[in-house]
C-alpha cells in the first residue's frame, strides 16, 4: 500500500502543532560558537556542521566535518563533534556531545562541620543519527511522478538520538526522535520548524527511577534585508510555557569574515567568524542578562565544509 503525499504532509504538520500543548523539558546546550553569537536563533538558517542539534532539515546537501569546544567560567565544558555527507538517497550525519564537570564534592554537616562525603564528576552524552532530503524526493519514493512547486523546496529531516548522563553513582539512559521542516525562498526569506522528542524521552536511571523529556516546538525565520545581512529570530513554545524569543544578526564584510550579534532571554552574545579555504573558525563570548548569573561563557569551533 502507497502513502498518500498528502497524508505524510499532514503528519508532518500535526507533529508540530501537538507538541504545542505539550510541557517541555530540554537540556539545551548549544553546541557551537556561531550559534551562541547569534542568540540561539537557527531553526530557520543553521547549516553544515552543527545543523542536526538545531533542526535536522538544515543539513540537507552538505558534506562537513566539525569539532567545537566550550568552557563556563573553567568550571563546566562540553565538547560537539559531528560528520557527514551528501549520497543519492539524501544526505547523511552523525554527530555526539559530551559535556560534564569534574571534581563535584558531595558534603554533609558532622558534628557541626561541613565534611567531603566524597567527590565525582556529572556528565552528559548524546549520539546522534541524522537524515535530510527534498520532501518531494520522498514524495517520489511513495508516489511516482508526483510534483508540487512548493514542496520542491521543502526540506525534511529527522533525529535519531541516544542519552547517556551520569550523575554520581546513577547512569541514565534513553532514546529520542526529532522531526523538522526547511524551505527558503530565494535565498532571501528562510522559514524552519522542529519538533524535538517528537516521541517523550524515557529516561531510565540505574537506580530504578525514570525521568521523562516531553516533546519541545521551536519556529524560525531568517530574513537577508541585503545581499550580506542576515536576521534571524526563533520562537521556543514548550506547552507549559509563554513562548521565549531569540533574536540574532550576521554581517559578512566578505565571505572569509563576519561578524555576529544575538540576544536570548538569558544573555547577550557577541562573536566573530572566519572561513579560510573551506576551514571554519568561529569564536563567540556571552554575557548573562542578570548579575548573579553565572553562564558567561567563551566559545571556539573549528570546522570544514566542502
Amino acid at each position: 500500500m502507497k502513502i498518500k503525499p498528502l497524508y505524510f504532509c499532514l503528519l508532518v504538520a500535526s507533529s508540530v502543532l501537538f507538541a504545542l500543548e505539550s510541557p517541555a523539558y530540554w537540556q539545551q546546550v548549544i553546541p557551537d560558537a556561531r550559534s551562541v553569537a547569534m542568540g540561539g536563533s537557527q531553526v530557520a538558517i543553521a547549516s553544515g556542521a552543527n545543523a542536526a542539534y538545531w533542526n535536522p532539515a538544515s543539513m540537507y546537501n552538505t558534506d562537513f566535518i566539525s569539532l567545537s569546544n566550550a568552557s563556563v567560567y573553567g568550571f563546566y565544558n562540553y565538547y560537539y563533534g559531528s560528520v557527514g555527507t551528501t549520497l543519492p538517497f539524501g544526505t547523511v550525519g552523525i554527530s555526539g556531545m559530551y559535556s560534564g564537570v569534574d571534581g563535584v564534592q558531595n558534603t554533609a554537616y558532622i558534628n557541626g562541620r561541613p565534611s567531603l562525603i566524597q567527590t565525582t564528576s556529572a556528565r552528559y552524552i548524546l549520539c546522534t543519527l541524522t537524515y535530510a532530503n527534498k520532501l518531494s524526493s520522498l514524495m517520489r519514493m511513495v508516489a511516482s511522478g508526483w510534483s508540487s512547486p512548493f514542496v520542491d523546496d521543502l526540506i525534511f529531516g529527522a533525529n535519531i538520538k541516544y542519552y547517556n548522563n551520569r550523575l554520581f553513582d546513577t547512569t541514565g539512559t534513553g532514546f529520542g526522535f526529532d522531526l523538522g521542516l526547511q524551505y527558503s525562498l530565494a535565498k532571501t526569506l528562510y522559514l524552519g520548524a522542529v519538533v524535538y522528542n517528537r516521541l517523550p524521552i524515557n529516561m531510565n536511571w540505574s537506580n530504578g527511577t525514570s525521568e521523562v523529556y516531553p516533546q519541545r516546538t521551536r519556529f524560525g525565520i531568517g530574513l537577508k534585508p541585503i545581499p550580506d545581512l542576515l536576521l534571524s529570530m526563533d520562537i521556543d513554545q514548550d506547552g507549559s510555557h509563554a513562548a521565549t524569543n531569540y533574536y540574532g544578526a550576521e554581517y559578512l564584510f566578505n565571505p572569509s569574515l563576519a561578524l555576529r550579534g544575538g540576544i536570548s532571554p538569558e544573555s547577550y552574545s557577541v562573536g566573530i567568524g572566519l572561513n579560510l579555504f573551506n576551514l571554519i573558525l568561529d569564536m563567540s563570548y556571552s554575557t548573562p542578562i542578570e548579575a548573579n548569573s553565572l553562564d558567561s561563557s567563551l566559545r571556539l569551533s573549528v570546522g570544514a565544509e566542502w
